[in-house]
């Protein structure tokens, strides 16, 4: 999960570093820190085969098309979300080849990163998987910058009232939309949207 290790797990370099001890010449590095240079020739090696091993932070999730990877070992997958997991398992088997995505977690597991991991080992529904994502950790601020939690509503809950607002358009235009919000200091001073 990250470039550099801390206390709990090392990081993309330090594994990079042991792999590379092992299979010299055999190892490419992929973050998002690297130069775009260095990025695109060590994502070539691994392509091509020259370099067949891929260590990388989630610079890889998307737009990453390598069809022949057969093989992913997510490390620290209990760091991760749903829809994240999804997203780097979907790299793999893209050729129709069989493929194995491999979880590696600390323990114990909170309960629920137990039920997320056992989650993505039982669904492979993209859609599913998004929306348990989206109810376990909240859907964050709307007009925010927060993108988890609680949204800030006084009155509606998206979540679960979207299919009623859909049946009763007249309600849309009589209601106060600053009734919706919590009221959020200004830099005058004052006070918006309560």
């Amino acid at each position: 999960p990250r470039i550099d290790g801390d206390d709990v797990m090392p990081g993309v370099t330090e594994r990079a570093r042991a792999f590379e001890r092992l299979l010299p010449e055999r190892v490419a590095r992929l973050t998002g820190r690297a130069d775009r240079a260095a990025r695109d020739d060590g994502l070539q090696a691994f392509r091509d085969g020259r370099r067949p091993l891929l260590v990388a932070t989630t610079a890889i999730e998307v737009g990453i098309d390598v069809p022949d990877a057969s093989i992913i070992v997510v490390d620290g997958a209990e760091r991760f979300g749903l829809a994240q997991l999804h997203q780097l398992r979907g790299r793999i088997g893209r050729a129709g080849q069989p493929a194995s995505c491999v979880l590696l977690h600390g323990v114990p597991l909170t309960p629920p990163q137990q039920a997320r991991l056992d989650l993505l080992r039982q669904c492979d529904d993209g859609l599913a998987l998004a929306q348990a994502d989206l109810e376990a950790r909240g859907r964050g601020e709307l007009l925010g910058l927060r993108q988890s939690g609680r949204s800030g509503f006084r009155v509606l809950d998206l979540e679960h009232d979207v299919a009623w607002l859909a049946h009763e358009p007249a309600v849309g235009s009589s209601l106060d939309p600053r009734a919706l919000f919590a009221p959020q200091p200004t830099v005058t001073g004052g006070l918006a949207a309560g």
